[in-house]
């Protein structure tokens, strides 16, 4: 999942493989010759809850709908992701080296893509997607000057408004999801 936002969210222009919109686990790239079953794809796609593909999230579809909700935050906001500033951010102890987080910005827009690294130390022997916001303590994000008072939310799953101050608390952020995408409003 993280590796799928930070394709979708980095300056660049995203590539998604025809038929990868679920897990691809093969060490090849996919041949894009190959059969896809479009119909099934559009059909979970539309009956797909974000709840619901967390209790199941090893049949791929929460990666269908992060790159469907990224791909429509990119639609309502093309400038931004095609000529937005990149803007690395700080994450502070006690669990900084287990999260990425960048924003991307153009005037008073922002886009903050935040992340999970190495989520299999954290997680353990768990068969949950979700990791308990107790064990980032208070891990965060520094969040630069020019977006402190910002009001944002996320783009992946319903939440309510983040107003921006000096630091953003990653136990915040990253529920229910390891992964975020904070916009602004």
């Amino acid at each position: 999942m993280a590796q799928t936002l930070i394709k979708l969210t980095a300056p660049g222009v995203p590539d998604i493989y025809q038929g990868t919109e679920y897990w691809d686990l093969s060490l090849v790239d996919p041949d894009n010759r190959a059969a896809v079953d479009f119909a099934v794809r559009q059909q979970t796609l539309d009956s797909t809850s974000p709840a619901e593909v967390l209790l199941s999230w090893t049949d791929g579809r929460i990666k269908q709908l992060t790159i469907a909700k990224v791909l429509a935050a990119r639609q309502n906001a093309p400038r931004l992701f095609a000529d937005g500033a990149y803007l690395p951010l700080t994450v502070t102890d006690p669990l900084s080296d287990h999260a990425i987080a960048f924003a991307r910005t153009l005037g008073d827009r922002f886009a903050i893509t935040v992340a999970t690294r190495m989520p299999a130390k954290l997680i353990g022997e768990s068969t949950t997607l979700t990791l308990p916001p107790k064990l980032w303590s208070s891990t965060a994000i520094v969040v630069p000057p020019d977006l402190q008072g910002a009001s944002c939310s996320s783009a992946l799953h319903c939440s309510k408004e983040l107003r921006l101050d000096r630091e953003l608390i990653l136990s915040d952020v990253l529920a229910p999801l390891p992964i975020a995408l904070l916009l602004s409003q």
